[in-house]
Order: C-alpha cells, then structure tokens, then sequence
C-alpha cells in the first residue's frame, strides 16, 4: 500500500470528488483523511450535493482495506479558513502528508514522486513545501525531475510537506506589522518589484477582513522562514475545477485549467539544490505583475519561455 497520509479537501462537488477519489484509491493509500465544509447558511442546495459527496467517499473508500478518517463539519468556515481548519486537522495527526483539494487530479506517477521527495528531504529544514504543479507545464525537463523555487512555486490546491512547517502558518500574518520581518523579507525577496507586490497584498491579510484566500498566508510563512519549495519539472497535476461556480476559478478558458500531465519516468535528482531564480522571475512576470509590460520585457519573456519551457 501507499503509507504517506492523504488529506483531501471537500465540499459540494460530487462529481469531481469522484474523479480525484478513483484517482488516490488506484494506489491503494494506507490512510486517507477527508475534510467537509458545512453547508453555506440559506443555500437550499448544498445540503444534498455535501451528502452526494460523502456517498461518493464512502463508496469508493469502503472495503478497500485504507483506513479512512473524516471531519465533516456542521458549520461552514468558507473557502479561507476551511481549508486552513482541515490541514490544521490533519497536521496534528500525522507528521507529513499529501494535502488534495477536490479539483486536483494527480497523475499516478506523482504520489511515487511525493512519496520519494518526502523521505529524502525529510530531515531538510530548508525545504517547506513539494508541489506537483508546473503551471508552465515544463521547465528545464531534460535536467531533473525537479527543482527548487521560493516566489515561483503554487500549491494550485495540491501539495504535500511536513507539519512541523505548518506550525508557523498564522491565517492574519500578524508579523507582518512588525518592522524587522518586513525588512528580513525584503532582503529575502532579491527583486524591488518582488516586494512591493507582496506587501500591498500583506497589507491587506493583516488587515484579518478577508475569508476567502489562505494560501497567500502560507507562502508568508514560508518566505520568513527563509525555505524553498521543490516544483516538479514537468507537471503532473490538472485542475479540473475551472467551470462556472467555482469560487476562485470559474474561466474554464484559464491558462492554468486542466493542465496537461506528464506521467513521470525513472526519478533524476537536479545537480545542486539552488533555488531557481529564473523560474521565480519569469512566474512573476507572467502572473504577478500587474503594470504593463514593455517591449522588451516581453521580448524577455518570450525568450525565456522558448529556452526553458521544454
């Protein structure tokens, strides 16, 4: 069997719970943990499609030998501090894992690479996060099976680490109000435009008025820790959740909807453990930068992409 935990993330959607379900009990995990959102107070609808999505999970989980854990909530948290609530949960039961949001179909090939990545760099403080999502589908893929990068890596939804990183995770970053981490992230971003894009946005997290973004928060905890995510090579991960009803994804046109996968062949290990600082510049500049782009910054990028991307 597969003995890393398996965290996934859940609320009304049946059918693609269904389609990430299948795809985790092909490799016969040893144990699963499933997390529900409660239903949304006045939405008639929600308590038939969350009881559709526990059959779904019992269904395909029952008699397989997995053992499987569940916290299905009575109350709604909403799309911020819910999956935050279940990664909490999750963490203090087990010392690392894969967490699966609902929408994220994993190709077979990465829970091996997780797996590998997690016992390799399990005494390695200096790594926080491993991800199977390369939102430019490849990047340097005739080097490694992956790399390293602090900006420039997503969870996208799908990740995988150790819950002695998750320990510093504060959903209001009350940090950030103090002057010494401002000024150790700004030594820790090498780039002007890197930091004031962050710092408008941590400017308004610390604010503790938004509910629906969690993931930003944990980057935070990430860069003042100092630590690097690895970011597989070539992507093994595709988002099945861009369609309309969706929370933060409803363009089914999106650049970064149901990426293509790349199924993984024998594991090579990259030469050093540098972080990647080109991946970081050109993430950035394709996904963060709000200005408009000169010619030549496009040129750059074009460039970069026709070099690298493959």
């Amino acid at each position: 069997m597969f003995n890393i935990p398996i965290l996934l993330i859940t609320f009304n959607r049946p059918a693609h719970t269904r389609r990430v379900i299948e795809t985790v009990m092909r490799n016969a995990p040893a144990t699963v943990y499933v997390f529900q959102d409660g239903e949304r107070p006045g939405n008639a609808n929600d308590g038939k499609m969350c009881q559709a999505v526990r059959d779904v999970i019992s269904e395909l989980t029952s008699n397989t030998g997995t053992c499987v854990h569940t916290f299905y909530s009575e109350k709604n948290y909403g799309c911020g501090p819910g999956p935050v609530a279940a990664i909490t949960w999750f963490f203090n039961e087990v010392e690392r894992g894969i967490i699966l949001e609902d929408d994220c179909l994993l190709d077979d090939s990465a829970f091996h690479l997780y797996e590998y990545l997690l016992d390799r760099y399990d005494s390695d403080r200096s790594v926080s996060m491993i991800t199977m999502t390369n939102v430019f589908k490849k990047w340097k893929s005739w080097k490694s099976s992956y790399f390293f990068a602090t900006n420039g890596a997503s969870p996208m939804g799908c990740w995988a680490g150790w819950s002695r990183n998750w320990k510093s995770f504060d959903y209001h970053i009350t940090a950030w109000k103090d002057r010494k981490t401002r000024q150790d992230l700004s030594v820790f971003f090498d780039r002007k435009e890197y930091y004031d894009f962050y710092s408008d946005l941590y400017d308004v997290l610390s604010t503790g008025n938004q509910t629906h973004m969690w993931d930003y928060q944990w980057a935070f905890a990430r860069y003042l820790a100092g630590s690097k995510t690895i970011v597989v090579s070539q992507n093994l991960m595709s988002n099945i959740g861009f369609s309309e009803g969706a929370t933060h994804s409803s363009d089914a046109n999106h650049r970064f909807a149901n990426l293509p996968r790349y199924p993984l062949g024998a594991i090579v290990d990259p030469r050093n453990e540098k972080v990647d600082r080109l991946f970081n510049y050109l993430y950035f500049f394709r996904n963060n930068y709000r200005r408009k782009k000169s010619l030549f910054l496009r040129l750059k990028l074009k460039t970069i992409e026709f070099l690298f991307c493959r």
